[in-house]
């Protein structure tokens, strides 16, 4: 191991801002094996301010960082130590972590940097394609959430596909909820031992009529004609082609509130609040979708129209069900014409007694 950089604060922060002086702010591990584990470094500093400093606060720019320190004050003059711990699981390749320290009052701040070059471990098939979906075919997904689709547009994601057995096999998707606006493109017969990706496009502009609001689709891949019953799930929500008023200005939708939560309330209660919608843009703000999540009832109404500036209140009702659950989520979801948040949704929730 060796020290790539060996300096001080002096040359990074104003002199009246100086309390910690490092004897190095910048690490590498050099080359790291991920089969070996977690490895870490010590960073030793110098208190050089003339009264006693703790470290306030802590961030790290990845999960596979964490941090072991004195959270006491440090006095003038003592020394003391910063221990950095990385975990290169999953991590090939070049990696450059930072750990930031925010001490004195705030009035103090240092970067701490860990480098190295993970070799990556031989992986099993069972890690790089965790669900099995039967047959011997495995993928590393089962869920596609797509976010915002444009009417008009498109958005492809992928599945990776691996067929474990000794033989070809022969692959069919079986719909078990179909919105008719999501294309599945996947190979008809895989080799023994091949990958290949299933590509999922959305297409809400499909159709003669224009779909606004949630897309949802399930479906299975039977393998030689068995169906595990394994589902894969796709999720998307359709809203309007705003590219062009994205930069121009236009909508601006503004709900209040986003959140609500209703306390603890018998099953069978139903209760109430009122919501308000702005309009704080310069066009007129248009409602596409209102979408209704278990038991809420709501008097907004798709194709009301917001004028520029002002404010509508309305109202939203969640009927109170326990169906095994300590807590019963409502909410209404919105589609509108907004360049900038084209979906948006108030969620409720009740807290059964």
């Amino acid at each position: 191991m060796t020290v790539l950089v060996a300096w001080s604060l002096w040359a990074q922060e104003p002199e009246e801002a100086l309390s910690f002086v490092f004897e190095e702010t910048v690490w590498d591990f050099g080359r790291i094996n991920e089969q070996d584990g977690a490895i870490t470094h010590t960073f030793r500093f110098r208190n050089e301010a003339d009264h006693s400093v703790a470290i306030e606060r802590v961030y790290t720019s990845c999960g596979c960082t964490s941090t072991s320190y004195s959270r006491r004050p440090i006095r003038s003059g003592e020394q003391s130590e910063f221990v950095v711990t990385f975990d290169p699981d999953g991590k090939g390749g070049r990696v450059d972590k930072v750990v930031t320290l925010v001490y004195d009052g705030g009035k103090g701040r240092v970067d701490l940097h860990i480098k190295g070059r993970v070799k990556a471990r031989p992986r099993t098939v069972e890690e790089d394609y965790p669900y099995d979906l039967g047959g011997g075919l495995r993928a590393d997904a089962t869920y596609k959430s797509y976010g915002n689709v444009p009417l008009g547009g498109s958005k492809s994601m992928t599945i990776a596909l691996v067929n474990t057995t000794e033989e070809v096999v022969e692959l069919e998707v079986r719909w078990l909820e179909e919105s008719g606006l999501l294309e599945v493109d996947m190979p008809r017969y895989l080799e023994q031992g091949g990958k290949a990706l299933a590509t999922l496009t959305y297409l809400p502009g499909r159709g003669a009529e224009s779909h606004y609001g949630t897309m949802r689709d399930r479906f299975t891949v039977a393998v030689n004609g068995t169906d595990t019953g394994r589902e894969i799930v796709a999720t998307g929500v359709a809203v309007d082609d705003l590219r062009r008023e994205k930069r121009l200005g236009g909508a601006v939708c503004s709900l209040s509130p986003v959140y609500h939560n209703f306390g603890s309330q018998r099953a069978g209660a139903v209760c109430t609040m009122e919501f308000t919608i702005t309009n704080e843009g310069s066009a007129p703000l248009h409602m596409r979708a209102v979408e209704l999540r278990a038991g809420t009832s709501c008097d907004l109404e798709v194709g009301e129209v917001i004028a520029a500036g002002d404010t509508i209140t309305r109202t939203l009702s969640l009927r109170v069900t326990s169906e095994g659950f300590d807590s019963h989520f409502g909410g209404v979801l919105l589609v509108v014409n907004d360049p900038a948040k084209p979906s948006q949704e108030l969620r409720v929730v009740a807290e059964v007694e």
